[in-house]
């Protein structure tokens, strides 16, 4: 016999992801995101398509001819331009599906974030925007001003700080609502969901604007990392595609590793 509430819970549900299927996955709101292991793995990969669809229109565009190496741009998506350019429509959704963020806003460097965090400038009010009590704000002292230096982006100003926005509100969201699993989906150090759980909305806010200019491409400078993950994804193989998210979450974990012993202030 049928559950009427889970049935009328169900059709919530069903009635939702029908509304949000009028706009591409990659469009998120940050008022839709959720708990569930299905809206999280949903969320993941409409941010990853929505970055990974400015990375090929950045390869496509007439601007950007092969032989030029913008200074904005990632040497992931430099060096394989023609790979992206392939990238069709179905392989793209494939490799969105990582069941972690394929882009990055120096989410394994805790060093970085404590600074950022450090530098809030106070509200027009006079109320500063820092997080309440952190064992980790005060390392953020001795970290040098490169710290804030911003990375190469995928997008033009306005959609990078638009993008930005949605990404780190989503961070937050995670990091407060299922810290272990925020670890794993923004591939983030532990120090970093810590941080990022301890802040204020408005901190949250000014952060984004502050820092829009981290977000880009995980592995941006690592050309041979993209091409293993464009070549499984264009190919359709499933295995491969598995082997490569693996590799990266090594790397991810290596970065977390050499993060965590550069930070200042941690026991050795």
């Amino acid at each position: 016999m049928s559950d009427p509430k889970r049935g009328e819970g169900s059709g919530r549900a069903r009635s939702a992801r029908s509304a949000s299927s009028a706009t591409p996955p990659a469009v998120l709101s940050a008022a839709a995101v959720a708990d569930s292991p299905e809206d999280l793995a949903y969320n993941v990969s409409g941010i990853n398509q929505r970055a990974l669809e400015a990375v090929r229109a950045n390869c496509c565009a007439d601007a950007a001819p092969a032989d030029a190496a913008p200074a904005r741009l990632p040497a992931a998506v430099h060096a394989l331009r023609e790979a992206w350019k392939l990238l069709g429509d179905d392989a793209l959704r494939r490799l969105a599906r990582s069941s972690y963020l394929l882009v990055d806003a120096r989410f394994t460097d805790a060093g970085a974030w404590h600074a950022a965090v450090a530098q809030l400038a106070p509200t027009s009010a006079g109320a500063p925007l820092q997080p309440g009590p952190s064992p980790f704000v005060n390392r953020a002292r001795a970290v040098a001003p490169a710290a804030l230096e911003p990375s190469r982006s995928l997008f033009d100003a306005g959609a990078q700080a638009a993008f930005a926005g949605t990404l780190y509100l989503y961070a937050w969201h995670l990091a407060r609502a299922t810290p272990i699993e925020a670890a794993a989906a923004l591939g983030a150090a532990p120090a970093v969901v810590e941080l990022l759980a301890s802040l204020s909305l408005p901190s949250v806010d000014s952060l984004s604007r502050r820092c829009a200019g981290w977000v880009t491409l995980r592995w941006a400078e690592q050309p041979a990392a993209w091409a293993n993950l464009l070549a499984a994804a264009n190919a359709a193989d499933p295995a491969a595609l598995r082997a490569e998210r693996l590799k990266g979450l090594q790397r991810i974990a290596g970065q977390c590793l050499a993060a965590a012993g550069a930070t200042p202030g941690r026991a050795s």
